[in-house]
């Protein structure tokens, strides 16, 4: 009997070491690479090899083209996605995973293309809108794989060739600074500033039909444009608007004759844009004029409350800025200073009991003052 039991014993340790190497040669057998794709690249581009039983584990595999390691972007069980680095020649791919290897039948071809090099910019200042023409050697003929920014400020490539690009200025306010571009691994710097230049005025001339539907409504001091929201809506915050003018007229005692619009103006009057659905943010004040909310909109979340403080808070920036007559001198205050002004035209500063008070002290501990009334 015991006899028995111990043949038992070996019988399902043999079956199991059979069932193991069953196991590995099948494993073996499907472990392979199938195609490439694209067969071509260069660096920065993403490639991806096809192919069996990769498994789903980053740390099992190693991929190598020619000795040299390739990062690897993701992994599934029929699928590798490497990066191409500056260091990789064409050459055939291979997949190694403990002691299984695969290698590609296709040569995957690497290009070297020379260097970015900017020889031109079609003018030194733009504003929203506008297109520049970027002259110079080996831009990507894909609009998309060229990457063009001033600063973080990134410009859409409208159409690219080899040996130019024409972008489009992007809505930033009054932002200085040198381009870059970026394709793939490859990086250029121009050293000429180029200027977004938002204090050129009100965009009364320069909006175009993605901003607005050319019916604005005028009131006295104001002209609100929309690219969809309701005439009745359009009035309604135009009427708002002169309320909360005289409003802040009297926090400041204004005198007429103080503000400076464009010489260029026909008539001397803030503009707004009630944006219905086309930029992600509640408020933006610029030299002439604000973007807000439309409440209208399908954005629009209900508070009016809150609108209304967003609404005189951005009427608040564009007095000020007329009043310094250039936004490109608005350095004169800093952004404490107009953003405190903001906040005193919204009638959005005042604490009058212990609690607001409290509550106050809570909001604004990390930051500098740490919450104390005399620090800030």
């Amino acid at each position: 009997m015991k006899r028995s039991i111990i043949k038992g014993h070996y019988f399902l340790l043999a079956l199991c070491v059979f069932l193991i190497q069953c196991s590995d040669d099948d494993e073996s057998n499907t472990f392979q690479i199938t195609s490439i794709t694209p067969a071509f690249g260069t660096c920065g581009d993403i490639i991806s090899i096809n192919g069996n039983a990769f498994g789903n584990s980053l740390t099992d595999l190693r991929v190598l083209l020619n000795e040299v390691e390739l990062e690897i972007r993701h992994v599934s069980d029929d699928r590798i996605n490497i990066i191409l680095s500056e260091e990789e020649e064409s050459g055939q791919i291979e997949v190694f995973k403990g002691e299984l290897k695969a290698t590609s039948e296709q040569t995957l071809e690497v290009s070297k293309p020379g260097p970015i090099v900017i020889e031109s910019i079609s003018t030194n200042e733009g504003f929203f809108g506008d297109e520049i023409l970027i002259r110079g050697e080996n831009f990507d003929p894909e609009p998309t794989k060229n990457i063009v920014r001033l600063g973080f400020t990134e410009f859409e490539v409208i159409s690219a060739t080899r040996s130019s690009l024409r972008v489009s200025v992007p809505f930033a306010i009054d932002r200085r600074g040198t381009f870059t571009i970026e394709i793939g691994c490859r990086v250029a710097t121009d050293d000429q500033e180029f200027w977004i230049n938002t204090s050129q005025g009100s965009w009364n001339s320069f909006w175009n039909d993605r901003w607005h539907d050319g019916r604005p409504v005028e009131s006295k001091n104001f002209i609100v444009y929309s690219e969809k929201s309701s005439q009745a809506m359009r009035r309604q915050i135009a009427s708002e608007a002169e309320i909360s003018f005289d409003d802040l007229k009297s926090i400041i005692d204004y005198q007429e004759g103080e503000f400076r619009f464009r010489e260029d103006y026909e008539t001397d009057q803030i503009h707004i844009l009630a944006d219905y659905n086309q930029q992600p943010w509640v408020g933006l004040a610029y030299r002439d004029g604000f973007i807000i909310r439309a409440r209208d909109s399908p954005r629009y979340n209900g508070d009016l409350e809150r609108w209304k403080n967003v609404f005189q808070h951005e009427m608040a920036h564009v007095v000020e800025f007329l009043m310094i007559g250039e936004f490109q001198y608005r350095q004169a205050n800093t952004v404490w200073m107009r953003e405190g002004f903001g906040n005193y035209g919204a009638r959005n500063h005042r604490v009058q009991t212990v609690a607001q008070l409290n509550t106050w002290r809570n909001q604004t501990r990390n930051l500098p003052g740490e919450g104390k009334p005399d620090r800030h």
